[in-house]
């Protein structure tokens, strides 16, 4: 099943959107890209295909320009991600990086940027698709990943032990593995991460793992259920990757989720 990706563009930044569409829909349909107006559903308002899209994707990637930082509809995406826990990668132009104000701003990981040139339209031109070739070499590597995770057991006592197992074959920077923990009759959520793997400690969202380069690894950690609520869960099991140490700027490059309940 493909991975899909929401892009979030201004409507005056379309010939950007389409590139980058046309790039990640070349990746032997392992992603499929969404644009909203290039999936036509009757009936159906426009915030409502947007939430829609972006609840069923992986990644959001937001293009950030002048004509879209003060855009109504890609901030209001980008909160929305942020909400659902939606992995983010904005493509963000160079010279408006210190204006960015809210969950994307000049403090996190903006590698992936682009100049931007007032007159010289050919050169920005250049400078986004090369953007876009970087940006394809690193989901490249999230493609060729190789990973597989077990929750056991499937049911708990609250207050009991579960174990995740993981193996994992693929290229990080600085990774970890991570559960996210989400409760499906309420708005609660854990991040339970493994220790091993992630020591710098964590709710810090800029410390970086300990996986680094070529990694072929398997391992188990557990965790306790202590004061969770009771019910049904999902549990993603994600290996997260994080580019720049120092930074906030995680991301997951693979994911499995498992159903849990907690009596």
């Amino acid at each position: 099943m493909p991975i899909k990706v929401f892009i979030s563009y201004s409507s005056q930044d379309r010939d950007k959107a389409d590139l980058l569409y046309d790039a990640l829909s070349e990746l032997n349909d392992k992603f499929e890209p969404i644009i909203i107006d290039k999936t036509p559903t009757p009936d159906t308002t426009l915030s409502e295909k947007v939430q829609s899209g972006i609840t069923n994707c992986s990644y959001l990637i937001p293009i950030i320009t002048k004509r879209s930082i003060y855009n109504q509809w890609v901030n209001q995406e980008i909160g929305f991600a942020y909400a659902k826990s939606k992995a983010i990668i904005p493509l963000v132009e160079r010279h408006i990086m210190k204006n960015l104000k809210g969950f994307i701003h000049d403090q996190i990981d903006l590698s992936f940027n682009f100049k931007s040139s007032k007159f010289l339209k050919k050169r920005e031109a250049q400078s986004y698709n090369q953007l876009c070739c970087t940006l394809i070499d690193y989901i490249k590597k999230i493609l060729l990943a190789d990973f597989s995770s077990n929750i056991s057991p499937l049911k708990v006592k609250q207050g009991e032990k579960y174990t995740t197992q993981v193996k994992f074959k693929g290229y990080v920077k600085n990774g970890f593995f991570d559960n996210y923990v989400e409760h499906l009759g309420t708005s609660w959520y854990q991040y339970n991460w493994d220790p091993s793997t992630l020591r710098n400690l964590s709710p810090n969202p800029r410390a970086a793992g300990e996986l680094h380069g070529n990694v072929d690894i398997e391992r188990s950690y557990t965790h306790l259920t202590h004061g969770w609520p009771t019910g049904k869960y999902i549990i993603h099991v994600r290996v997260y990757d994080h580019r720049v140490p120092g930074k906030v700027g995680r991301i997951p490059i693979a994911e499995e989720n498992h159903p849990f309940e907690v009596v």
